[in-house]
């Protein structure tokens, strides 16, 4: 697999995407990967185009 088809790939599936790229601060201050957890991934593959979600702070769920 070229490395063209390998960023294909991770284009078109935003979770890949997210865990691939995105980065985060944990409490130690280190930067770490960022790893959806069950929760989330059900709501990036589930998401319409209007979505309402009520939640708390720092529950982790991105759109």
């Amino acid at each position: 697999m070229t490395n063209k088809e390998k960023l294909k790939k991770i284009m078109s599936d935003p979770i890949l995407w997210i865990e691939t790229f995105v980065k985060i601060v944990n409490k130690a201050g280190k930067l770490v990967p960022f790893k959806l957890n069950p929760q989330q991934k059900y709501i990036m593959r589930n998401k319409g185009k209007f979505n309402i979600c009520l939640k708390s702070r720092q529950l982790g769920i991105m759109f």
